[in-house]
């Protein structure tokens, strides 16, 4: 796109149409096994909870809160959007409190939040699988006994005299 220059000089009116308000927004994923629709029905009902919430509802909040749905299609789970304004400054304690809330929620629903997983794979130096941590863990032991105990070249002997 274009990038416009604006010397500080020609600066005549600068507008903020959020000073009266902030936007909390919160990223949530679940896993690819769970039933997405389901996860947002939880989230909305979490939602009208706080915003039916008189510590949280009429004060905090300047507007109920949108479920805007799937967010993105990460490498651990399907991302979902909550979004709520809120009064100036707020939106980092409503977020944290919905955050909370969905944990809770999606707890008691058995709805697991995904972690960012990894496997890895083994092999001793004949190229052949380690089956188990303990099998990988016995072949690290015998190379390091193995490094440790083995002769030393005839110049390591000169540095000794």
């Amino acid at each position: 796109g274009t990038v416009w220059h604006v010397p500080n000089g020609e600066i005549a009116r600068v507008g903020n149409y959020s000073q009266l308000w902030s936007k909390a927004v919160v990223d949530i994923e679940v896993g690819y096994g769970t039933d997405v629709r389901v996860a947002m029905g939880i989230m909305q009902q979490v939602a009208n909870e706080l915003w039916d919430d008189p510590e949280w509802g009429g004060d905090e909040l300047s507007e109920a809160p949108t479920v805007f749905g799937i967010q993105s299609l990460g490498a651990s789970g399907v991302g979902l959007r909550l979004a709520v304004k809120t009064e100036p400054s707020m939106q980092w304690s409503v977020e944290r409190e919905i955050r909370l809330r969905l944990k809770e929620a999606f707890d008691a629903a058995g709805i697991e939040i995904p972690f960012p997983q990894q496997t890895t794979w083994l092999r001793d130096d004949s190229g052949h699988s380690a089956t188990t941590l303990s099998e990988a863990e016995q072949a690290a032991f015998r190379a390091l006994h193995e490094e440790q105990h083995a002769p030393r070249p005839e110049e390591d002997f000169e540095e000794d005299r």
